[in-house]
Parts: structure tokens; C-alpha cells; sequence
């Protein structure tokens, strides 16, 4: 499950942590997603080993290599989702505890 601002899982230290670090830093930005999400390119040495389950690729049957692709894809595509909610957290504007209860009621009223 990933977190968004929406609700309450990041404390208020947590999210001026987060605003602190992240706010307008696309440089960190572009190192998490390096960093944390690696491309998998068969002219680059030592990239067709993922880097999550330290399994070669090319060691693999078909369907494995199929299973651990998909498997891979998915946590891929889930720390992408993360990644982004931690930029779209930081580059939020603060809201007050008035505006956040005037956005509940607008939204309890549909």
C-alpha cells in the first residue's frame, strides 16, 4: 500500500522531514530513482542480475526468468509509486487544521 498525504501515516515531523529534503530537489529526485530503481540493460556488465534477488537471468529457465521478471516489475512499479508520493508529499503546501476539516466535510457532504 502506498501512503499519500491523504491521510495520516506520516507524523508532522515526518512530512517537514520529507518537505525539507525533497521540496523542488529534483536532483535527489533522479538519485532515488537510480538508486532505487535500476535499469536492467543487457550491454551494461552485471545489469542482467537483478539487483533485488541476486539471480543471473540468463541462468533461468524461461518461465522463471518470466515469473522473476513479473515479480520484479511489480516492486519496480511499486517503489516508482512510492518515489513519486514522497515528491508529490514534499511539494504540497501545508494546509492548516481548519483547512483539512473544511475538505472533510466537503467531502462527507457528497
Amino acid at each position: 500500500m502506498i501512503y499519500t498525504a491523504g491521510n495520516n501515516y506520516y507524523s508532522e515531523e515526518e512530512r517537514a522531514l520529507i518537505r525539507g529534503v525533497l521540496k523542488d530537489n529534483h536532483e535527489l529526485l533522479k538519485v532515488l530513482r537510480k538508486t532505487m530503481i535500476p535499469k536492467v540493460d543487457e550491454n551494461t556488465p552485471g545489469s542482467l542480475i537483478d539487483v533485488y534477488s541476486s539471480i543471473p537471468f540468463a541462468r533461468l529457465s524461461a518461465e522463471d526468468a518470466k515469473i522473476l521478471g513479473t515479480a520484479r516489475n511489480m516492486l519496480m512499479d511499486h517503489l516508482n509509486i512510492a518515489i513519486n508520493s514522497l515528491w508529490s508529499l514534499a511539494n504540497q503546501e501545508p494546509k492548516t487544521k481548519e483547512e483539512i476539516e473544511e475538505a472533510r466535510k466537503k467531502d462527507s457532504t457528497k
